[in-house]
């Protein structure tokens, strides 16, 4: 899924994953996630369609290397993909806010004799 915009939720989601790191997220969502889990369809889709007998060990051993590494490509896309979004709603955020919400805020002092309270 390519995140182009977040939701709130999605972006309180993001601000989590992001906190560890770049890398263990590729290797989480990237390698493990969807590189692992190609490699084990497209073997079955392999032994399925074309039998045990066509399927040979340098194939799995060749699938077993590239998948890992196609899943670390998808794992970088998807993390700067996500980082974009995530950039594109916090600046829309900011950019929602009134001006006077990032001002402090000042009080007016009154004196003590004034005061509704002090009245006699």
């Amino acid at each position: 899924m390519l995140r182009t915009k977040f939701s709130e939720r999605q972006a309180r989601q993001w601000s989590v994953s992001r906190e560890n790191g770049k890398i263990k997220w590729i290797l989480t969502h990237g390698v493990m996630g969807w590189g692992t889990t190609m490699f084990m369809w497209m073997t079955a889709w392999k032994l399925f369609t074309h039998g045990q007998d066509f399927v040979t060990r340098r194939e799995i051993i060749v699938d077993l290397c590239i998948w890992p590494i196609a899943g670390f490509f998808f794992g970088w896309w998807m993390w700067y993909a996500s980082e974009k979004a995530y950039k594109s709603f916090s600046d829309m955020k900011l950019t929602k806010e009134p001006n006077d919400a990032l001002e402090p805020k000042t009080m007016a002092i009154t004196p003590a004799a004034s005061h509704p309270s002090r009245q006699p």
